[in-house]
């Protein structure tokens, strides 16, 4: 690449399917790596993703 040239970010869903073009057990080390960086959110962080998620369309109670 040249000076000044650069790659536009991946969106979520190129990254997506890029990880489930990998093999099984590259697929679960990412997975684990991916859970693990949970833990380390702060207890705010957590709260603000929990109460996301249940509020999602679809989402049953």
């Amino acid at each position: 690449m040249g000076v000044g040239c650069r790659r536009a970010d991946p969106s979520r869903g190129e990254l997506e399917a890029e990880a489930l073009k990998l093999p099984v057990a590259e697929r679960a080390r990412l997975a684990e790596t991916l859970l693990a960086s949970l833990d380390e959110l702060s207890e705010e962080e957590h709260r603000r993703l929990w109460t996301r998620r249940s509020d999602a369309p679809g989402r049953r109670a």
